[in-house]
């Protein structure tokens, strides 16, 4: 199979990187539509591309140097770029207002006549990849995210146990208990799942159903990954909420801030749905129907 091309100014790209500009991007709008649709525009006058349109969710926006993003030709084709955040018609908001994820920065961008000049494009052209899966390894960042905020709980628990707790009045026992969310934090349940999607997503799908084997290697490991987030978001929500038992009404306090964690699970829960994972990843194991390439894999 022919192999994507590299990307153009390759050497200029990877020096940002290495001077620690930070980057962010999002190709998210708030239209709806199938398979993420695109109205962001982009024009050619003269030797530049002119952008308009607006982007939600822009993860990191406000502490980026260098903001990538998609908008459609008049063609039809789609026109990938990065500009510096300080371009004249960038506009980056703090307007995130979910519960939780709030040190994100996952406010709008919006691009109004915004210049993007060829050598700022990444792709011009909707060429499809070898393997059209290429979120998979965001996807197993966010599975370790939510592996974290059920670590987190956990250590929580221990110090609260250890500094804070006494048995409730109407208890008999000495001492509070913590097995529970022991047994949803990382280094257990969500941390060994993420561990073993990483070894799918290396091992590129040679264990598992004949039909998965036969299958291409992207696929098979986009579905490792898929499982793994799901289950990483269930353990955090739940040791999030079994924080809470092993303490009175003291335990909901707001200095100690511990309903942080089910806010932060659960806000990146519902960005990354597991309802669609589970569909896919049934329908890969029991058809063989290789899963979407819309983000979530």
């Amino acid at each position: 199979m022919a192999s994507r091309a590299d990307l153009p100014h390759r050497a200029r790209t990877l020096t940002r990187p290495r001077n620690r500009d930070l980057f962010a991007g999002t190709a998210n709008e708030r239209t709806g539509g199938a398979s993420g649709q695109v109205n962001a525009t982009a024009r050619r006058e003269g030797a530049a591309w002119v952008v308009n349109g607006e982007k939600y969710y822009s993860t990191g926006g406000l502490y980026a140097s260098w903001f990538s993003t998609q908008a459609l030709a008049e063609d039809g084709t789609t026109v990938r770029f990065t500009v510096p955040v300080d371009s004249a018609g960038v506009e980056r908001l703090d307007d995130f207002d979910a519960v939780g994820q709030r040190l994100t920065a996952s406010g709008t961008t919006h691009f109004t006549h915004v210049r993007v000049s060829d050598d700022e494009l990444t792709s011009l052209g909707a060429s499809p990849p070898d393997n059209p899966w290429t979120d998979s390894f965001a996807q197993l960042y966010l599975a370790a995210v939510q592996a974290g905020v059920a670590a987190r709980a956990f250590d929580d628990a221990v110090w609260y146990v250890r500094e804070k707790v006494r048995p409730i009045k109407h208890s008999s026992a000495n001492k509070r208990r913590r097995g529970s969310v022991r047994g949803r934090d990382r280094r257990t349940c969500a941390g060994s799942t993420s561990c073993r999607a990483v070894g799918g997503r290396d091992t590129r799908g040679r264990s598992g159903s004949h039909r998965a084997r036969r299958a291409r290697p992207g696929a098979a490991a986009a579905v490792h990954v898929a499982q793994a987030g799901a289950i990483a978001i269930e353990s955090a929500l739940k040791a999030a909420e079994l924080l809470f038992d092993v303490g009175g009404s003291s335990i909901t306090n707001r200095d100690l801030g511990f309903d942080r964690h089910w806010r932060n699970a659960r806000t990146a829960a519902d960005h990354n749905p597991r309802q669609w994972k589970y569909a896919v990843a049934g329908a890969y194991h029991l058809t063989g129907e290789e899963p979407p390439t819309t983000g979530l894999f």
